[in-house]
C-alpha cells in the first residue's frame, strides 16, 4: 500500500521527516501519492509545502487528506518535475518515486534544492542504492545515512554548502 503508511518506503519516509528538523522549512514532495508525506511535513512545522503527482486521483486525493487534517501550507499541483523551479526555492525535497524517475530527475532536484538542504528518497532496493548514491554524488550531494527495511532502502542526502 503507497501512501498509506504501509509500505516499507513510506514507513523509512515517515521515519526520516519525524528525524528532521521541519520547522520554518520549505519542502517539496515529489509523488505524493496521496499527500501523507507532505502532512506530516507540515504537521511538523513546515512553512509551506509543494506537493506534486502526476497522476490526478493522486492530486484529488491528497487535497481532500490536507482538508482533512486541516492544514493550508500545503499547495498540491498535476505534473512533474517540469514544474519545478530554476533556483534553490526548497529546504528539503522528499521524492518516494521509482528508481529511474528519482535518478533522471535528481539534477531538478539539486537545481532547486536551496545549500545546506536535505534530499530524502526511496522508492528502490538495496540492490539499487549504488546507483542512487552515485548519482547523487555526481551532482554534488553527499550521503548523510541509509536504512533499509525488507530490501526497499531509504536515502537521506544533503547538498553540500559549497554548492549553489
Amino acid at each position: 500500500s503507497f501512501g498509506t503508511g504501509h509500505h516499507e518506503t513510506t514507513r523509512q519516509m515517515l521515519h526520516e521527516i519525524l528525524r528532521a528538523d521541519m520547522a520554518g522549512k520549505d519542502v517539496l514532495d515529489m509523488g505524493c501519492g496521496t499527500g501523507i508525506l507532505a502532512i506530516l511535513a507540515a504537521m511538523r512545522g513546515a512553512r509551506h509545502c509543494t506537493a506534486i503527482d502526476v497522476d490526478e486521483w493522486c492530486v484529488r486525493n491528497s487535497e481532500e487528506n490536507i482538508s482533512l487534517n486541516g492544514l493550508q501550507n500545503i499547495e498540491v499541483m498535476l505534473g512533474d518535475a517540469s514544474l519545478l523551479p530554476s533556483e534553490p526555492s526548497f529546504d528539503i525535497i522528499l521524492a518516494n518515486i521509482h528508481l529511474n524517475i528519482i535518478v533522471s530527475d535528481m539534477p531538478v532536484y539539486v537545481s532547486c534544492l536551496r545549500s545546506g538542504g536535505l534530499l530524502l528518497t526511496s522508492g528502490f532496493y538495496r540492490k539499487d542504492m549504488l546507483r542512487v548514491e552515485q548519482r547523487a554524488a555526481e551532482l554534488g550531494l553527499t550521503l548523510l545515512r541509509a536504512g533499509e527495511e525488507r530490501e526497499w532502502c531509504c536515502a537521506v542526502f544533503q547538498k553540500n554548502d559549497e554548492m549553489t
